[in-house]
């Protein structure tokens, strides 16, 4: 039986207000907690004052990037966050990569699908709690069939 997830304190970074409004209203509909941060530094503030159990972080804004924003948390342990769900517009595999390599756990090209994006949400939040590496991809996945159904 899948673990619930309702009710889990989600941060949503993203510059763009009319998409973070967006994905914050699908997310509260779901019964979740939401926070917004419209820029990195924000993000990087909400994180060290309340660790969410998930975040979504936009690749690109201004001043500071999704990527920088992981590069601060790499050098920070304290403010750690995981899972992490990067919105992109980017397609690239190095941007992909890069992600990858900082700690981001999946993507979501944009415009962003509500019930991928959903599914994905629920999925992350499902494994948030094993250590990451290959046991939480395998679970990751296996979630993410389950709830595409």
């Amino acid at each position: 039986m899948a673990k619930s997830t309702t009710g889990k304190r989600i941060l949503v970074v993203d510059d763009n207000a009319g998409n973070a409004a967006l994905l914050a209203a699908y997310l509260r509909k779901a019964a979740h907690d939401v926070s917004v941060a419209t820029s990195g530094p924000q993000a990087l503030e909400m994180l060290r004052d309340a660790p969410p159990d998930l975040m979504i972080l936009d690749a690109r804004m201004p001043g500071m990037s999704g990527y920088e924003v992981l590069e601060t948390i790499n050098a920070e342990p304290d403010i750690g966050t995981r899972p992490v769900l990067m919105l992109t517009a980017l397609n690239q595999p190095q941007n992909k990569q890069r992600a990858v390599e900082l700690g981001v756990d999946d993507f979501l090209s944009k415009p962003v699908s509500k019930l991928d994006f959903l599914h994905r949400v629920e999925a992350l939040l499902e494994v948030a709690e094993l250590p990451s590496g290959l046991q939480r991809t395998l679970a990751y996945c296996e979630a993410l069939d389950r709830l595409r159904g």
